[in-house]
């Protein structure tokens, strides 16, 4: 027996315009998907304008340091050579048997009312011939208090005084302006002046002056007579010993 069709459940409606809200928004979906994605335009700034934020960006402004001062350098120290000995003067030994090795280097020492020696003391017998160390001209005999009987020699060259001191007496006949060869006698050994023990005072001075037979610069004779470096003057005048 077939149901009749009016007694078969009735279907539901689905009304037509309740589905259009959904395709529409289904189709706006797909077209969202197949549109291409928004590019990001970038946009550079100046290439100084660049350079000038990153260096104010990447370094904090530095502090002037004052540049290190050098260290003071020493003084200098003058150093002088000591002075050869002056080939146009070559001495010998003044007094009479008397040889290098009898001599000792007194010059410089120390003497009374703060003086220093400016000369060498040529120990020997009183008496003994006292000889004139190079050719010259005696140029003045004198007496004083400290030196006792005296004799100025000027060398040959005309450049050194060369002088004797607490001489017990002159040579017979000599007087100041004689003409002199080197081992001439000129005096004696004594204790004139200031002296207790006989010896020969005797001094080199460089003298190129002609009119004064003192105060030239003092040399070492010590050095002149062993013929070695000449100890360079000390600039002060010589003393009378």
């Amino acid at each position: 027996m077939h149901a009749c069709p009016d007694t078969l459940a009735p279907k539901t409606a689905f009304p037509v315009w309740l589905s259009l809200p959904a395709l529409l928004m289904a189709a706006f979906a797909l077209i969202a998907a197949a549109a291409p994605a928004p590019t990001a335009v970038l946009t550079s700034a100046p290439a100084t304008d660049l350079a000038v934020r990153t260096t104010q960006a990447s370094f904090a402004p530095l502090a002037l340091q004052p540049a290190p001062q050098p260290a003071p350098l020493p003084a200098p120290v003058e150093t002088i050579a000591p002075e050869a000995p002056p080939p146009e003067l070559a001495l010998i030994i003044p007094v009479a048997d008397v040889a290098g090795g009898d001599l000792d280097d007194t010059w410089g020492a120390a003497r009374s009312a703060g003086r220093r020696h400016k000369g060498i003391d040529i120990m020997a017998p009183s008496g003994r011939p006292v000889l004139a160390a190079a050719d010259g001209v005696i140029v003045r005999m004198v007496s004083n208090a400290l030196g006792g009987r005296t004799i100025y020699q000027r060398d040959a060259g005309g450049a050194f005084i060369l002088y004797y001191a607490h001489l017990d007496g002159y040579a017979p006949g000599l007087e100041a302006g004689a003409s002199v060869r080197q081992g001439d006698v000129i005096g004696f050994v004594g204790t004139t002046g200031n002296a207790t023990t006989p010896h020969l005072h005797f001094e080199v001075m460089r003298q190129p002056d002609q009119r004064r037979s003192w105060g030239g610069r003092s040399l070492n004779p010590y050095t002149v007579l062993m013929n070695r470096p000449i100890e360079q003057p000390d600039g002060q005048p010589a003393e009378k010993t």
